[in-house]
Parts: structure tokens; sequence; C-alpha cells
């Protein structure tokens, strides 16, 4: 379909020839968004009719941008032009993951826009079920872990300890003495590494005494002064959610312990303007995140949110501490 200028130069040409010809979704559009031309495709990937398409911007299927930042967007690309994802919302209200390849031209002195866009949907929702499948192979083997670590090696050295002390008369008094307490530094280590691979029996316990007692569990000699506020909803949230949930905290507070010489963290779950958010603020040493934050455990964290479909936002600079904002859909009833 066609409402551009008939007087096209020789890109203009060549743009035709793709649009008639390629199977991606390619459109034109004025310096204000308005849409000029399209291709079937691109009819067919939003669903509208040639006579509704005449009359929409590109605000009116990009739905994350208000026409003035997505014109300024537009406007700042270079003439090599830009590629980036994005989602579209077709006229059934159906959101398309989409990677664009955005680029400029100029007509009789005037700017325009042409864009090509492929359906990604299922190669992300394929992407993000492998995820998914990752980190339930992750908890089974965490799982196997914990018990291995129980029934067996910490009964062997606590078998050991015993059997010392049988012998405690017959030998050197301070090696005998030394010994025992290697064994139980040991046994306690193990015990402590079982309770954090292991997962709490979350649904009949609750995420919130599941993360105070890991809390008090992992930081034992209270180095960090933690507050823990939990509200949400938990009966409307499925166990896998919450399972993630924990995960996160665990490896977000591990960093804390490890990393940031914090001496306070305020954890925080809560369901706010129809998003569940969980926010972690720590006041350590601070990070740069350009640097950093494939070091310290965070692409855990970032491919547990983006297999429940969140966003995360870590915000930290050297001297200043940390702040990771995670924010998922909400949930509405029982899952």
């Amino acid at each position: 379909m066609n409402k551009f200028k008939e007087d096209s130069t020789h890109n203009l040409i060549r743009y035709k020839m793709l649009m008639n010809t390629s199977q991606d979704a390619i459109h034109i559009v004025d310096k204000l968004g308005n849409l000029l031309e399209w291709n079937e495709a691109f009819k067919k990937h939003l669903g509208y009719t040639d006579e509704e398409l005449m009359h929409l911007n590109i605000v009116d299927w990009d739905k994350k941008w208000t026409r003035p930042d997505k014109i300024e967007l537009m406007h700042s690309i270079s003439d090599d032009g830009i590629s980036f994802e994005a989602i579209h919302t077709t006229k059934q209200g159906i959101e398309k993951s989409v990677d664009i390849r955005l680029n400029k031209f100029y007509e009789n002195n005037e700017l325009f826009f042409y864009s090509t866009a492929r359906d990604i949907t299922d190669q992300k929702k394929l992407q993000k079920e492998l995820k998914k499948a990752v980190i339930e192979g992750e908890e089974n083997e965490k799982r196997s872990i914990s018990i291995e670590l129980h029934e067996k090696i910490d009964q062997v050295l606590t078998g050991a300890k015993i059997f010392l002390s049988l012998y405690e008369k017959k030998g050197d008094r301070k090696l005998f003495n030394e010994t025992l307490v290697l064994l139980d530094e040991s046994i306690n280590k193990i015990r402590d590494l079982s309770h954090v691979v292991a997962l709490p029996n979350l649904k009949d316990t609750g995420l919130e005494s599941s993360v105070l007692l890991f809390l008090k569990q992992i930081d034992e000699n209270n180095m960090i002064n933690f507050r823990l506020r939990v509200n949400f909803k938990e009966e409307n949230y499925p166990l896998d959610f919450k399972t993630n949930i924990y995960r996160i905290i665990q490896e977000a507070y591990r960093n804390v312990l490890t990393h940031s010489k914090a001496k306070h963290v305020d954890i925080v779950v809560e369901e706010s303007n129809s998003m569940l958010k969980l926010h972690i603020i720590d006041d350590g040493i601070g990070f740069n995140p350009a640097e950093k934050i494939d070091t310290l455990g965070f692409t855990k964290i970032k491919t547990r949110v983006d297999v429940f479909n969140g966003v995360c936002i870590i915000d930290s600079m050297p001297g200043k501490g940390c702040s990771i904002l995670i924010e998922f859909p909400m949930y509405n009833s029982k899952s």
C-alpha cells in the first residue's frame, strides 16, 4: 500500500522493491512518525486493514514510547541507522517481540524513516523456556548436593570425630585438639552450605520466613544489619515464581557479604502499581556497573528476572552503595 509521493528517488525505488519481495514487516514513516507506506507483511504483522493503517502513528503499535520520546530517538540515529529490539502491539492487543532495523533518508529535502521488523516472538519464547529449564536443572542439582552433603559427607566427618574421641588418651593431646577443631569447622561449614544450597519448603513456611532464616544462617556473626519487609499476596503467585524471588535474594545477599563491606541492607518485596517489586539496597563500597556487573553474580540474577518477564535496574557507583530494583508483572489470581 502507498500514500507516498510518486516522484521517488533512486533510494525510494530500491526501498519499494525490497518491500514488495521481503517477508519482513517493512514500513516508512515521516519525521513525526506518521505511517506513509507499508508492505503486505507489515499489514499482516499488525492485523490492520489498509484503511486503518493510513491513520496510524508509530506509537500506535510501539506503545512503549510516547510520541515525543520516539521522535527524539528517530531523529538521533546516524546515517548508518540503528538496530534494536522492541515490542509491537497488534490490533487485537497481542504483543510481539521484534528485531528492528531503522534507517533514515531524505526525499525532496524532507526527512523520512524506513524500518524493517522481524518477528522473534517464538525465538524469545524458546530462549525463555531454555533459561527456565537451566534454572530448574540447577535447583535439582542443588537439591542433590544438599542431600549428599547432609547424608554422606556430614556423617563421615561426624564419625571421624567420634573415632578420634575414642583414641583421645592414646595420642598427642595438642594434635588431637587441633584435629577436633578442624573437624568441627568442617562439619559447621558443610551444614551451612547445605542450608544455603537446599531450598526451603516455601509452600509451608512462606517467603518471608524462609528468607529471614536464610539471612540469619548465612550471617551468623551479624556482620550486617538487615531489614526485611515482605508485603504481597503470596497465595496469588506460583511456587516456581516464589522460588525465583528467594534465589535472587540469596544471590544478591551473598554478593553483599562477599564484596560490599556494607553495614546495612534493606530488602523489600511488595506489590505496587500492578507490579511486584523486589528492592535490595546496601550502603557498601559500591562499584562501577559497566566494569563489574558480569563478575559479581548479576548474570544469574538477570537470567532469573528474564524468565518471569521482569526488569532489573542496577544502580551503583564507587563509595555510594548499590541498589537493585527488580519489577515483575503482578499476578492477580492463584496459579
